[in-house]
C-alpha cells in the first residue's frame, strides 16, 4: 500500500486534514490541481475560534473587522459596531502556502498541478491515479467524481476582485442587500489594508444573468470605481448544510463536499480545523476497517463539535430565503435596526466563537413571526 490515505483537494480543509492525519503518524498525500496558494475562491474571512485553534501567525492577517455596515436596496445605512472584532482578514494565498508547509513538516506529500481523474475502490484498498492507499477522503468542494455519490445542494456561485478602489483604511465590512443584484445573499466592500478592498458578491445558481454584469451593476450602484485589481475570485459554494451520509466504502467527504459550510455565513474555514482534529481521532479504526460502526465515532464527534452550529446556520439560511423581493430585503433592514445592536453584536460574538447561537433568546418572537414580519407589509 502506498499511503494509509490520499486526499484530493489542497485547500482549507484538504491541508488542515492532511497536517493532522500526518502528525498522528499516517502515511498521507494530497492530490491538487492547481499550485497551492496560486488561487483561491475564498474570501479568506476567519473567525476568532478558527484563529485560535490553527494558531496563525499576525503576519497573515491583513485586517481586523470591528463593525458591519448593512445598505438596503434604498441605500438606507445600518452601522452595527462591535464591542470587539469577531472576524479578520487573512492574506488568503499566503495562509494557504502557511498550510502546505505546515502538512509538509508533519510528514505527508503534496502533489501540485495534478487533477484526479482516475478513482477504483477495491474491497482491501482504493487506487487514485496509480496510487493505492486504505481510504480516499474527497476534499474538493461539491463537484462530483463518476461513480462516487454525491447528493444534490443548493449552490451558490461568488465572485470578488481585491483592488484599488481609493477608500481609505476601514474596519467595516460593508453589506449590500439587492435581490437584483445578488439574489438569495449580498454584496461587499470589505477593506483590507493600504486601500485594497475584497468587492464581491454571491448569488444563488438558480438565477440567470452573467455574474460580471451583476457585478458592474453592484459597483455602478454602491459609486465603486476600481482603480486597480490586484486579484479576481470566483467558485462555487454549497449552502445547504451537511449531507446526511459523508462516507462510503473506503471514502470519506469533508469540507465543501460534505456542507460543512455555514449554510448562512457561507463560513468554511472555521470549521475546517475542527473537522481535521475528529478526523484524526476517528479514522484509523476506519482506515482498517471501513464499515459504519467504525465511522460512527467520525459522526457522533461532528455532531457534537459543528454539528449544532451547521443546524443553526442551516435554519438562519430558511428564513432568509424567504427575503426573496426588494421590499422584504428593506423591511429584514429595518427589523435589525430596531434590534437592540448589543443582541446583533452577542449573537456574532457567538457565532465567531463555535457558540450555541441561542437565536430564540436573543431575539424572542422574531423566528416565529419572521414571516408575518415580512409578509404583513
Amino acid at each position: 500500500m502506498d499511503y494509509d490515505i490520499i486526499i484530493i483537494g489542497g485547500s482549507f480543509f484538504g491541508l488542515c486534514a492532511t497536517y493532522e492525519l500526518a502528525k498522528s503518524g499516517l502515511r498521507v498525500c494530497v492530490f491538487e490541481k492547481s499550485k497551492i496558494g496560486e488561487c483561491t475562491k475564498s474570501t479568506g474571512i476567519i473567525f476568532n475560534y478558527a484563529l485560535k485553534d490553527l494558531k496563525l501567525p499576525d503576519r497573515l492577517i491583513e485586517n481586523k473587522i470591528d463593525g458591519i455596515s448593512l445598505y438596503a436596496p434604498s441605500m438606507k445605512n445600518v452601522v452595527i459596531d462591535l464591542r470587539k472584532a469577531r472576524f479578520y482578514n487573512t492574506n488568503t494565498l499566503e495562509f494557504l502556502k502557511w498550510l502546505k508547509e505546515r502538512a509538509l513538516s508533519a510528514g505527508a506529500e503534496i502533489f501540485e498541478r495534478k487533477f484526479c481523474r482516475k478513482i477504483k475502490l477495491w474491497k482491501d484498498m482504493a487506487v487514485c491515479e496509480e496510487k493505492s492507499c486504505n481510504i480516499i477522503i474527497f476534499a474538493h468542494g461539491p463537484m462530483k467524481f463518476p461513480g462516487i455519490p454525491l447528493p444534490r445542494q443548493n449552490l451558490y456561485i461568488g465572485f470578488e476582485h481585491i483592488a484599488d478602489i481609493g477608500f481609505s483604511n476601514s474596519n467595516y465590512w460593508r453589506m449590500y442587500f439587492d435581490n437584483k443584484i445578488s439574489p438569495g445573499y449580498f454584496s461587499w466592500i470589505n477593506p483590507t489594508y493600504r486601500q485594497k478592498c475584497h468587492i464581491g458578491l454571491a448569488r444563488n445558481t438558480k438565477n440567470k444573468g452573467s455574474i460580471s454584469n451583476a457585478f458592474s451593476s453592484f459597483c455602478k450602484k454602491a459609486g465603486i470605481k476600481i482603480k486597480k485589481i490586484y486579484e479576481t475570485r470566483c467558485g462555487i459554494v454549497p449552502l445547504s448544510g451537511p449531507i446526511e451520509k459523508p462516507y462510503g466504502y473506503r471514502y470519506l467527504f469533508i469540507g465543501d463536499a460534505a456542507g460543512q459550510i455555514g449554510a448562512m455565513s457561507a463560513g468554511g474555514i472555521q470549521y475546517a480545523p475542527r473537522v481535521a482534529k475528529i478526523l484524526s481521532k476517528s479514522v484509523p479504526n476506519f482506515i482498517d476497517n471501513p464499515t459504519d460502526k467504525n465511522i460512527m465515532l467520525y459522526k457522533t464527534q461532528l455532531y457534537k463539535e459543528i454539528g449544532r452550529n451547521l443546524k443553526e446556520e442551516l435554519l438562519l439560511r430558511k428564513l432568509y430565503n424567504m427575503l426573496d423581493t426588494n421590499v422584504k430585503l428593506e423591511r429584514f433592514v429595518e427589523i435589525l435596526d430596531e434590534i437592540d445592536h448589543k443582541k446583533i453584536d452577542e449573537f456574532l460574538y457567538r457565532l465567531s466563537n463555535m457558540k450555541k447561537l441561542d437565536i430564540h433568546r436573543l431575539f424572542p418572537g422574531i423566528v416565529a413571526r419572521f414571516p408575518k414580519l415580512l409578509f404583513n407589509l
